[in-house]
Parts: C-alpha cells; structure tokens; sequence
C-alpha cells in the first residue's frame, strides 16, 4: 500500500471548503485558471488517473475505512455538477485528492453529528434507498446503475447516512447561530443592485385547442372551427376563465387559463410575440403554434425593473445566511481535522 499521508488542519486551503459542497471544489479548481497558469496547462495538459490505479482503500478517518467505490462516487457527482458549471474537467491525480478532501470532511462532520446526536436514523436512509428505487424505472434497473457505478446497496446507504447527517448537524449546530442584521442585507443589496433586475415580463390566460401532430387536414380543420367559435365568444364578452375552465386543452384549464408570469424565450415564438404585444384585458386573434390553437388574453404587463430592497430581502437573507453557514462549517471542519487521525493511501 502506498505511504499514508497524513492530513493536517490547515495545510490545504481547498481541501477544508470542501466541507461546504461541489461548489467549493469548482471554486478550488477554477483558482488555477491565472494566466501563467493558462499557459503552463497549454503546454502541460493533465493526464486523466485510470480509476482501477486507486487503492481499494483510499483513506481512513477515526478508524472508518473510505474505500475506492464511495471516492468514485464522490468523484462523479463532483465530475457532474462541474461540467454543469461549464467548467473542463480531467479526472487527474489532482482532482481524485480534492474530492477525496471532500469525502472525508463529510465523513467528519457524520462522525460528530453521531456524537451530537443528530445522525441520520434507520428510517431516513431507509426513506432515501426508497425514493432512489422509485426514480429507476425498475429494480433491475436501479441493481444495473448500482453496478455501473461500482457500488452497492450498503455503500449507498452509508452515502445516505453521510449526507443526511451533514444536514442535520448544520441544521442543530451552525444555522441556529446565524444571523443576519438589516445592515448586512442592505449592504448586499446596495453592492450588488444589477443582480436584482428582473426582466420585462407578462401575465396572461389562454384557451388551446389542440392540434395532434400526425392530425389530418380534417382534424386540423375541425380544430380550427372550434378555436374561432370560442374566440367570438370570447370577443363577445363573455367570462374567459370560464371558457378556458369549460373548454380548454391546456392543464391551465384549471386555472382559468390563467399562466404565472412569462419572460421572454419560455414559451413559444408565436404565443410569445402575441402575448408580450397585448395589453392588459385585450383578446388576441387566434395564434397558431405546434401544439394547436391559441386564443390568449392579457392581464397584467411588467416592464423590466430592479427589484425594491424589500422585495428582496428574503432572497437576500437566505444567500447571506447560506455564505455564514457555509464559513462556519469550514471552521468546524478544521477543528474536526485538528484532533482526527486522518490518513490517505492515493498514489503520489
């Protein structure tokens, strides 16, 4: 086995935030990305790490073995959420170490929460196995994504416990020791007022009558006929959210035909023109799209605008409250750190 290295607190600055999440090892990564660094990774791109070249135990926190499987699983939600990012990456020695950094701080923080008790229970891991079977489309299926992804159903359950447990800890031990004052909030506000612009954007109800892709002619036809005869109604005054409850194809039927408020690039280019162009409580002709006959009505219209202070205040709140729960917890992981036996078995 290779010679362990010992972790400790504070001699790797990325490895403590991964604590707080995926987002923390993209920010590790993205912190290479200095011109120098630029040109030094053009002429030395790094080499993908054959998984199989990992240890069957790649580290050991308190005497709790991390084996290769957990890290891969580790490795491919950090691969994922990464390249949802936009950011290029290359599983290489480097980033197998950073998630396993990130792995054994979450390891940490269930140790404590155990202590604290506030660890998952039988029923929650059992709960989060049940929801992971339910969103395969079979038991075969889920058995297949197991073993694609090298794990099985005691991994997952400790992947469980250990995520669950992280959650219960922030929740018990850091989140009811933040606050954020008025001033704070503010402060953000003021300093980042571009970020509360909120587009130009519409309210409005509609009726469909549906046109089938593989419809005829005929049906086509038909489809139409029944789309004008509600339009003159409509035209004629009467209620547009009964007609839409009566006769509409849509789910919004249910609704009155009534849609929240739609930005731009939402709905579909024809629907879009006509509904942004119209006025509160003007009726449109009747609009055709893929899906079939429209007969659309204005509510309400909202020119671009930078949100109040007040209106954003509770978003505010939470991204602020989120950023002190996150600091803290990188704290915690380094107390955790200072007095843990960690050791890592990656090759150099």
């Amino acid at each position: 086995m290779t010679r362990p290295d010992r972790i400790e607190s504070g001699d790797n600055p990325c490895a403590r935030m991964m604590a707080a999440g995926l987002v923390a090892l993209a920010l590790c990564t993205a912190t290479a990305a200095s011109p120098q660094a630029a040109a030094d990774a053009a002429s030395t791109a790094p080499t993908a790490l054959d998984p199989a070249l990992l240890p069957e135990i790649v580290a050991r926190v308190n005497g709790r073995e991390l084996t290769r499987a957990e890290l891969l699983q580790e490795a491919q939600g950090a691969y994922s959420q990464l390249r949802q990012m936009g950011q290029e990456v290359v599983a290489d020695r480097h980033f197998y170490q950073q998630a396993l950094q990130q792995l054994i701080a979450a390891q940490l923080i269930a140790q404590e929460a155990r202590a604290k008790g506030v660890a998952a229970t039988a029923d929650e891991i059992n709960q989060s196995l049940l929801q992971a079977r339910a969103a395969a489309p079979s038991e075969e299926a889920f058995q297949e994504a197991m073993k694609n992804q090298g794990t099985t159903e005691e991994q997952l359950r400790e992947r469980f416990a250990r995520d669950i447990s992280r959650g219960h800890y922030v929740d018990a031990e850091i989140a009811p020791k933040v606050n954020i004052s008025d001033e704070e909030m503010r402060l953000f506000y003021d300093e980042n007022v571009e970020r509360f612009r909120q587009p130009e954007r519409v309210r409005v109800r509609h009726v469909l009558i549906v046109v089938e892709r593989e419809a005829t002619a005929d049906d086509k036809a038909v489809a139409r006929g029944k789309a004008v005869a509600l339009l003159e109604r409509a035209k004629q005054g009467e209620d547009f959210a009964a007609l839409a409850y009566e006769h509409s194809e849509d789910a919004s039927k249910t609704q009155g035909g009534e849609l929240p408020w739609l930005v731009r690039g939402q709905t579909l280019p024809a629907f879009e023109s006509t509904a942004f162009a119209l006025a509160p409580g003007e009726i449109s002709n009747l609009v055709e799209t893929p899906v079939g006959f429209h007969i659309i009505k204005g509510i309400d219209t909202q020119a671009s605008r930078i949100a109040s202070f007040d209106e954003a205040k509770e978003t505010i709140g939470q991204v602020l409250s989120s950023q002190k729960v996150q600091g803290m917890l990188l704290e915690q992981v380094d107390e955790f750190l200072a007095r843990a036996e960690v050791e890592t078995f990656l090759p150099e």
